[in-house]
């Protein structure tokens, strides 16, 4: 099988795992949302998102840092180092997450303080998600093994078993009657089972890699931080913009309006998450193809992964943020609060997260990590001046700007770094054709909301209009030849899978 068909399938295997993990995480969050109070859910995704932050400085230098190293081993046929390096690295992550069990265990209440809140089961949730955090350290060092070995089905089930895991407790728990603290106790149950299944898919999937000596080598660990601290930067970076707005949220306005927020932005990840989905295998094929100096597949790849997100991801958020009051209503009911603040600017700017996203992957493949790391550290910053600001003045519609101003200063300064490396092009003229017919498609959609055609009271309606919508601009893109989805799969150039490689580690 060519290494292009190879990438393909596991990216189409990732994209229906991906998006069926994203729907049970968003059933939960339903769940949550109809069996618990604003106040009470706007607390625990407080809560959960501080503690995020916390696990991302935790492993900072190793999360995604590793992967690389997993893959080039792999390359090498060299097991001993991949094992030696993935348990070495425990050293570091353990100790900075016993600090923070101990703190949330025996002192969860000046944690509850600092973040200004008084709410009573602050403490307990604190003490239950540092079970989680244990958790977490040990799924994301079994999610770089077995995404650096290419083991993306194992991969999938590990998360999808978190899911089904997390989304059965919960129901369980609280038809218990375990209140709020039926979160917690959820996600930490699911968090168990995956590094329940990552273990037993280790055990048989990469045997070779189970069987491995380890060693303590303490100067590879040294190494795999010195490169790794500007992956960890950059992605360790996108989680900080998915969790800083909700506790800002919460220290300048209220729970309520973090639970707004909190329906508005998953929600808001319905659209790219397909695109999402199909970049969780990426960096280790970038790696592999750069190390083979495979440049011209390579850079066709990446051209036609932006040219199929932009084409996709543009006009689609139009229509959702069109009818995003229907969409909450229908999945959320009545109380969605002032949710389609945030929303309406996540839908149509989620394009920039989109290319960040996808941008960190590609030059952490390509041995670009500096500049990673140092184009999220400069979105951040720049996320950070304004979102105090902006949600100061906008409440969370504010919030909401900040990020995307944020993630499209990422994407910008990661493409330059890509463009250094490898000539990638983005044809500006096809680019200006689909924003045109996205800028059509939303004073159609509100001429739509004008008519009826979209309406709170016709979600049925509503929603197949939008879908007509949506396709519809599809099709005008292709016809106009903004985008060229027929031949997104077709490649001339292919690559044969290199026999160095086992096809069972």
């Amino acid at each position: 099988m060519n290494y292009a068909r190879q990438f393909a399938r596991h990216a189409a295997m990732t994209v229906a795992t991906t998006l069926l993990t994203g729907v049970l995480f968003y059933v939960l969050r339903i769940v949550l949302y109809k069996n618990l109070t604003p106040d009470e859910y706007g607390l625990f995704y407080t809560l959960f998102s501080f503690v995020m932050i916390v696990q991302t400085v935790v492993t900072f230098g190793f999360d995604p840092g590793l992967v690389p190293y997993v893959t080039q081993y792999r390359e090498s046929n060299d097991y001993d180092a991949a094992k030696s390096l993935i348990l070495g690295a425990f050293a570091p992550q353990g100790v900075a997450t016993g600090v923070v069990v101990c703190v949330f265990l025996i002192a969860p209440e000046l944690v509850a303080g600092a973040l200004r809140i008084e709410a009573e089961a602050a403490p307990a949730l604190l003490r239950i998600l540092a079970a989680h955090a244990v958790c977490v350290l040990l799924f994301k060092a079994g999610q770089q093994v077995l995404l650096g070995a290419q083991a993306i089905a194992w991969r999938n089930v590990s998360d999808l078993a978190r899911a089904i895991v997390c989304v059965g407790g919960a129901a369980w728990l609280l038809h218990s009657g375990w209140g709020v603290l039926a979160t917690a106790i959820a996600y930490t149950l699911g968090a168990m089972a995956e590094v329940v299944v990552q273990g037993i898919a280790i055990g048989f999937a990469l045997p070779r890699l189970a069987r491995a000596r380890f060693s303590w080598r303490p100067q590879l660990v040294r190494n795999a931080f010195d490169s790794g601290k500007w992956l960890s930067l950059a992605f360790g970076g996108i989680v900080v913009f998915s969790a800083l707005d909700t506790v800002v949220i919460s220290l300048m306005l209220s729970a309520r309006d973090v639970a707004a927020y909190q329906i508005a932005l998953p929600t808001a990840t319905i659209l790219y998450s397909l695109m999402i989905a199909a970049g969780l295998s990426l960096l280790p094929a970038v790696k592999t193809l750069w190390l083979r100096g495979e440049r011209a597949m390579l850079t066709d790849g990446i051209e036609r992964l932006y040219e199929a997100g932009i084409g996709v991801m543009l006009p689609l958020g139009v229509v959702l943020a069109c009818g995003s009051d229907v969409l909450m209503t229908a999945l959320f009911g009545d109380s969605i609060l002032n949710a389609r603040e945030a929303f309406d600017v996540m839908a149509v700017g989620g394009i920039a997260f989109f290319i960040a996203y996808i941008n960190l992957h590609i030059l952490a493949g390509i041995d670009q990590g500096r500049a990673a790391g140092t184009s999220v550290a400069a979105g951040l910053a720049l996320y950070i001046l304004l979102l105090p600001v902006l949600t100061y003045f906008l409440g969370i519609r504010g919030a909401a700007l900040a990020g995307i101003a944020g993630y499209g200063a990422a994407a910008t300064l990661s493409l330059y770094g890509i463009q250094r490396c490898l000539h990638v092009r983005l044809f500006s003229g096809r680019i200006a054709g689909v924003a045109v017919v996205s800028a059509v498609l939303g004073l159609a959609g509100v001429g739509s909301r004008w008519l009826n055609f979209i309406a709170l009271d016709r979600p049925v309606l509503s929603g197949a209009f939008g879908l007509a919508l949506g396709f519809t601009a599809l099709a005008t893109s292709e016809f106009m030849g903004f985008t060229n989805f027929r031949h997104f799969l077709h490649s001339p150039v292919t690559l044969e899978a290199s026999t160095n490689i086992p096809r069972n580690l």
